[in-house]
């Protein structure tokens, strides 16, 4: 069994704990293996205009929503009225699905190493059923934004929100890809990281954390960053770590990203509840960008799936050129997107309920089977 108790300097770094917490996630998803991500082009923060015009998403794989934690997530993204002033309706069914994500997510190891942590740090007590109860108050207790009982941490950082108009919230992967697969949210492109130290390095699309802007149903979002791939389980084991060490910014290091985890509270006393919780992209030094563009030159061998020629190879690493890409003939350097004047732009076949672009072969998106090709009701 995996060790869960918290060594001498974890319980002392928050940012050691959280790191290893990203050691612990087993069930995080592989970029180019379970999923695939388009990122195409970079703006600044606050720019308007859309400069992807295909889906962030090129396809993930639909297995991994047969993975316990991942399809019990997903039953509870259709919960939640999106606009806040309209109080939450909790059906006996809906309040039996959280318990049931609830059970299954305690059950993980990045859970209970939280848990411990927590324990020792005297935040709660070891009784597993209390702890239970207070990721249950924590996560789905509900409260006021606007009226009574109209918003939860939940609904906001998983499932987003919209009020007055602005988009609030929605920091989950799996809401983004679920929104955008059924054509309510539009990728609009990447925020370009900010560099701290040395020029400015374009991302891949093996990140596994990113900041980019979409518009939700008419709603823009300008600015949004999310952990991409990992698993339920770590998300909520991250967020209520941070969240019960009781500062509003936590900055940790997650594997090979620096970044501040944002942590703000409703309420007071025994009321307080998670108001939002999220990751926020902190600039690399010069010694981190190079730890992480050898990272990337050694996942270079990882099998990709549906491999699609871009507008921009990936920047070659300081000193040398790349070579060619495993099963990939190129003839230069950078790679030009050639695409037929009649082939459909990704985003247009996602709006009018295809995944299959004219005269490509195989499907861009590839969608759930079963239940999960089914639109979600709000």
């Amino acid at each position: 069994m995996t060790r869960v108790a918290p060594t001498f300097t974890e319980l002392k770094s928050l940012s050691a704990a959280c790191n290893k917490l990203w050691e612990l996630d087993a069930n995080r998803l592989e970029p180019n293996v379970h999923y695939e991500l388009n990122l195409q082009e970079g703006k600044n923060a606050f720019a308007r205009g859309d400069v992807a015009r295909d889906a962030l998403f090129t396809f993930v794989d639909p297995s991994v929503f047969e993975r316990p934690t991942y399809k019990l997530l997903f039953e509870l993204l259709d919960n939640y009225e999106r606009e806040t002033g309209v109080s939450e309706r909790v059906t006996p069914k809906e309040l039996a699905e959280n318990k049931s994500f609830l059970d299954a997510v305690v059950e993980t190891t990045p859970m209970r190493y939280a848990h411990a942590w927590l324990v020792k740090n005297k935040k709660v007590t070891g009784d597993l059923c209390d702890f239970k109860k207070t990721l249950e108050f924590l996560w789905f207790g509900l409260y006021r934004r606007e009226v009574r009982n109209d918003s939860s941490g939940f609904e906001h950082v998983y499932v987003g929100e919209l009020k007055n108009g602005k988009i609030c919230g929605c920091h989950n992967w799996l809401q983004v890809y679920n929104e955008e697969r059924h054509g309510r949210i539009d990728y609009k492109g990447y925020i370009r990281p900010r560099q701290r130290g040395c020029r400015f390095m374009e991302p891949h699309n093996k990140e596994q954390l990113i900041t980019f802007q979409f518009e939700w149903e008419d709603n823009m979002k300008p600015v949004s960053t999310s952990l991409i791939g990992v698993s339920p389980e770590f998300e909520m084991a991250l967020y209520t770590l941070c969240f019960l060490n009781g500062q509003e910014n936590n900055p940790v290091q997650l594997g090979p990203y620096p970044c501040n985890i944002k942590c703000f509270s409703f309420g007071r006393g025994k009321d307080t509840r998670i108001g939002t919780a999220f990751p926020e992209a902190l600039p690399l030094t010069e010694a981190q960008a190079a730890i992480k563009i050898q990272a990337v030159i050694r996942g270079s061998c990882t099998r990709i799936l549906n491999p699609i020629v871009r507008r921009q190879a990936p920047p070659p690493p300081l000193g040398a050129a790349w070579g060619p890409l495993p099963g990939v003939v190129t003839t230069s350097i950078v790679q030009v997107e050639v695409r037929s004047s009649t082939v459909t732009p990704v985003k247009s076949c996602i709006r009018s309920g295809t995944s299959e672009v004219p005269g490509v072969a195989a499907p861009v998106v590839a969608k759930p089977t079963g239940a999960w090709a089914q639109p979600r009701k709000w």
